[in-house]
């Protein structure tokens, strides 16, 4: 959980005032179960699910400082961001190693992600409201040799996601 709370005052040269309230949450949770068994020797099976939810919240409120007449809200300067993700995910690998020197991993991971964005104020454009549903299938292999035992050569292949920092999404 990450919390970050900031206050602005603003003023320009004319010696008219302006004062912010900003303020934003990341919240995290996940969920994670993992399975893995010996079938012998050589073989050995992996399998998982997590499930994430991703939520952040943050905004800013504008107004001129209380004065003799009340606070003057300026709402055309102000503005909220929200974002919701759920990410559930399977995997399934498996590792044979037929003698100490070679392995060989197969895996595979199903993922289903349901995306909601939404931003509201004075920047708001056309797009305010944003969800976005996915599902993707994500293949992984590798080849593992042990020329000595401080050297080997590792051939690999993984499919990956790519998602931003999370505190890069707070505008």
């Amino acid at each position: 959980r990450f919390t970050n709370d900031e206050d602005q005052g603003l003023s320009d040269i004319s010696g008219s005032a302006l004062q912010g309230d900003m303020g934003g949450t990341i919240t995290g949770y996940v969920a994670t179960a993992d399975y893995s068994r010996n079938l012998n020797e050589a073989t050995r099976i992996s399998a998982g699910l997590k499930s994430t939810l991703l939520l952040i919240d943050n905004g800013g409120h504008y107004s001129e400082p209380v004065s003799t007449a009340g606070t003057d809200s300026h709402d055309n300067l102000s503005s909220r961001f929200s974002s919701r993700e759920n990410v559930n995910a399977a995997y399934l690998e498996g590792r044979y190693s037929p003698s100490p020197l070679l392995a060989l991993t197969l895996g595979c991971r199903v993922e289903q992600t349901n995306l909601h964005n939404r931003f509201s104020g004075n920047e708001t454009g056309e797009q305010s409201d944003l969800r976005r549903h996915s599902a993707g299938v994500f293949f992984n292999a590798s080849v593992s040799y042990r020329l000595t035992d401080r050297d080997g050569l590792l051939l690999s292949y993984a499919r990956r996601v790519n998602r931003p920092r999370y505190s890069d999404l707070n505008p």
